[in-house]
């Protein structure tokens, strides 16, 4: 992680299980059309987002997710806070992810989609559009 707190690309890693959500209900309880990428973290969360769990004697955790709407691809972060197995907390944190984060989180995004389905992420979507008629 940069000094700025800002994100590098061996601080995150994009699971190449995209998800294509078409009208339901996004991370602000908003409608959401777009793809959602879980993002495993190879950095401190407490000091990213202003946590403390890898202090703690508990079994808490965060679970890093993106939505990136599309066709417009705007980036929003969250993360779910798991403090037990029945026990969550989802969190935009808005505050703690900057432009050049989400820049990169697309980027990375956009380089999976290309090495698992051998196409752009506009050209899943559209397959995806399509799919649905």
């Amino acid at each position: 992680m940069l000094k700025n707190l800002d994100f590098e690309a061996l601080d995150i890693r994009i699971d190449p299980e995209i998800e294509y959500s078409l009208n339901e209900t996004g991370c602000d309880d908003k409608p959401f059309f777009g793809v959602t990428v879980y993002i495993e973290t190879w950095f401190n969360v407490d000091k990213k987002f202003g946590l403390n769990i890898d202090n703690s004697d508990t079994d808490e955790y965060i679970n890093l997710y993106a939505q990136i709407s599309m066709p417009k691809k705007e980036v929003t972060v969250y993360y779910i806070m798991q403090h037990g197995p029945n026990d969550h907390k989802l969190t935009i944190p808005e505050d703690r992810i900057s432009e050049n984060d989400k820049k990169l989180i697309l980027q990375m995004t956009e380089e999976q989609h290309q090495r698992k389905y051998k196409q752009t992420l506009d050209e899943g979507w559209a397959n995806f559009l399509f799919e649905q008629v």
